[in-house]
């Protein structure tokens, strides 16, 4: 009877630990999914928030974020069907559904040809439960390679149809781009596919229906229509981490579930090569990759955990001619504002006000710590402030090379700080460098070594269609 006893107290224990028993042959089932994509993501980017933070306890030896430590670490290379630098339209189709395209193709071939994705054939074929989370807007590439398809990104409505299509259990995101461009408003359409839709600050945090399907608008976006920076967040409003805790409560069942959740605004913030507002979307994205592994301790051996990004963008490098040998990464987090909250509430203030240059180096000392400024300094600001007044229309060769399409004068100011920290960017778009992916749990040896990012998903698929 003892022995009886004890037998029964160790399957108790199987089930209470693990949440579901070993398969027939003594092997776990591979049965929860988190994908993490960083867009703009590099290793630079990380290792740039891993220094960052080291340096202000005065070490050199890079802080761990919560996915740098696994064990399991890939290198794939992400060029796309017509150009070594990918867009996140190509280089997300290829993790998402194993096929190479051109730059702007979501989710199907050059000549047309729609291929699901890997979060589509788990929930059709397994039944698996499907969340999409992006801090994004809602349509954009990344997410939109896993639900849609079109010949091109920017065919907003026309993808956005295929959001209530696709009967993904929970989006959580920022604004559709061009809500009604086709008609009825895409929440509407979402609503009428059985979606129940929350958009407010009143309802974000209520109490939600797990058996229902939730597209979640998160109500705390900027001018962009994507979550606000973490840089520039209130207190009050649900960070990626906290959407991701929501979406595991919503979609955590018997048969399992995949994740996608993009950090999408590290990708924003390096494209204006606004270091320190890329430091913290790196943070933040790794905050949520905490919560995924507070479920992991839960069901080590069912759940595996991917961590990349898509492509690299701003060309960041450690490192700058005018600082020699040494970085000071800790600056960045001087700065107090992101780059569009500087041009949104205080240069369009200072170009109605025609402000001179010395009253705004008032704010840009308390707002991003540049204090005692050089001359050498004071000449790319004078030029940048007069860039701004003048507009683009007058922009010479050099301009556009210097500034992109960003604002002058907030370009200028977070290169300086930048530079002051010890970096420098080269582009103000994508560049060709190749993927590091971090792996931890159940399969994670399957993603280590090099590999191309149509692997992915090809790796995806041969766990669970074997």
């Amino acid at each position: 009877m003892k022995r009886i006893t004890a037998f029964l107290l160790i399957i108790i224990m199987m089930f209470t630990l693990t949440g579901c028993p070993a398969s027939e042959d003594g092997t776990w089932d591979l049965k929860y999914v988190f994908l993490f994509i960083g867009d703009g993501m590099s290793f630079n980017a990380v290792q740039l928030t891993r220094d960052a933070i080291a340096s202000r306890y005065d070490s050199v030896i890079p802080a761990e974020l919560s996915f740098t430590d696994f064990d399991t670490v890939g290198l794939f290379t992400n060029y796309d069907a017509e150009s070594f630098i990918p867009e996140s339209s190509s280089s997300g189709t290829a993790m998402a559904t194993g096929i190479k395209t051109n730059s702007v193709c979501i989710a199907e071939t050059s000549w047309g040809e729609e291929k699901d994705s890997i979060a589509t054939l788990l929930k059709e074929e397994l039944d698996m439960k499907v969340g999409i989370i992006t801090t994004a807007n809602m349509n954009h590439a990344t997410p939109a390679v896993f639900y849609g398809h079109s010949a091109s990104r920017y065919n907003y409505y026309e993808i956005g149809e295929y959001l209530p299509k696709s009967d993904f259990d929970l989006f959580i995101g920022g604004q559709f781009l061009d809500p009604e461009g086709g008609g009825e408003h895409l929440s509407s359409l979402a609503k009428k596919e059985g979606y129940t839709v929350i958009d407010t600050k009143e309802n974000i945090f209520g109490k939600k229906d797990k058996n229902k399907k939730h597209l979640i608008i998160d109500p705390w976006c900027d001018s962009s229509g994507m979550m606000s920076f973490s840089i520039d967040r209130p207190k009050e409003a649900p960070t990626l981490a906290n959407y991701l805790e929501m979406g595991i409560e919503l979609l955590d069942n018997e048969k399992g579930f995949f994740i996608m959740c993009e950090g999408g605004r590290i990708d924003s913030a390096l494209h204006a090569n606004d270091a320190a507002t890329a430091m913290h979307e790196v943070i933040a994205f790794s905050d949520a990759i905490g919560a995924a592994l507070d479920f992991y301790e839960k069901y080590p051996n069912e759940t595996l955990i991917l961590v990349t990004g898509d492509h690299e963008t701003g060309g960041l490098s450690l490192g700058y001619t005018g600082s020699g040998y040494t970085i000071a990464p800790d600056k960045l987090f001087e700065q107090k504002i992101s780059y569009l909250t500087f041009d949104n509430e205080y240069v369009t203030r200072y170009k109605n006000e025609n402000t001179p240059l010395d009253s705004i180096l008032k704010d840009v000392e308390s707002l991003f710590g540049l204090e005692d400024i050089s001359e050498y300094e004071r000449t790319r600001l004078e030029k940048a402030w007069e860039k701004t007044l003048l507009g683009s229309d007058g922009y010479t060769e050099e301009d556009k090379l210097n500034y992109g399409t960003r604002t002058p004068i907030t370009a200028e100011l977070t290169r300086l700080l930048a530079n002051r920290a010890g970096i420098d960017f080269s582009t103000y778009v994508h560049t060709a460098a190749p993927m590091v992916l971090w792996a931890k749990g159940k399969d994670e040896a399957v993603f280590g070594g090099t590999y191309d990012n149509t692997d992915v998903y090809n790796k995806l698929y041969s766990l669970f269609f074997k």
